[in-house]
């Protein structure tokens, strides 16, 4: 396990981003991500997390915890050069868009066949550069590693991927304003009735995929 002491220079200002959870500061070929609140995670947490790479082909987890007095301060991870966030897709032809899509699924579906649920799944949270896709924010308490009670974790992040894959291909999808009425919006893009049943009430990996595909032209 790469633990990694915090360091004066990581303290001040120049750092490369801040949000509202954490600073970021890129060195080189990685990205310490150092947190802003307490709590946003465990050291226990983190190993396990960390301890599930060498099962994991298609997703690129933690490499390091950040410490200050064996407390936990942040992480390591790997910096993704020239990628860029899932929502920031717009000109991109459909096809290309189907196949990023059918590529995320792959990705989440390995997490959670090894019992990694990011149950913050966002499209903000997902890097492309051409057909390479990196899932990301898999440090926090939102990332559950958990082998019981599977179905409903499963079902939620299932969910969240319906969402991304709303957002990614109609641009006017509001998941706040359009979820109540999600039946109605997805009739007004013409998806078959059988199509809308499955992604709300069978919703699957087998019935997202089916709905990816009736997507093609």
């Amino acid at each position: 396990m790469n633990f990694i002491n915090l360091e004066s220079e990581f303290e001040n200002n120049s750092y490369d981003f801040c949000g509202e959870e954490a600073k970021l500061y890129i060195v080189g070929n990685n990205l310490y991500k150092l947190y802003n609140k307490k709590n946003i995670s465990s050291i226990y947490q983190l190993c396990l997390l960390i301890s599930k790479q060498s099962f994991l082909k298609e997703t690129i987890l933690p490499n390091g915890i950040i410490l200050k007095d064996d407390t936990l301060k942040g992480i390591c991870i790997p910096y993704f050069k020239d990628y860029k966030i899932l929502s920031s897709l717009n000109d991109e032809s459909i096809d290309y868009k189907l196949k990023i899509l059918q590529i995320i699924m792959k990705n989440l579906k390995e997490l959670t066949d090894n019992d990694i649920y990011p149950m913050d799944f966002n499209s903000d949270g997902i890097l492309i550069n051409n057909s390479d896709v990196k899932i990301i924010d898999l440090d926090t308490y939102t990332t559950q590693i958990i082998k019981d009670d599977q179905k409903k974790k499963l079902k939620f992040v299932l969910n969240l991927y319906r969402n991304i894959i709303l957002e990614l291909m109609y641009q006017d999808f509001e998941p706040i304003t359009v979820l109540p009425h999600l039946n109605a919006y997805l009739e007004s893009k013409n998806v078959n009735k059988k199509i809308i049943y499955d992604i709300n009430n069978n919703i699957s990996y087998h019935s997202l995929s089916n709905f990816i595909e009736s997507m093609k032209k």
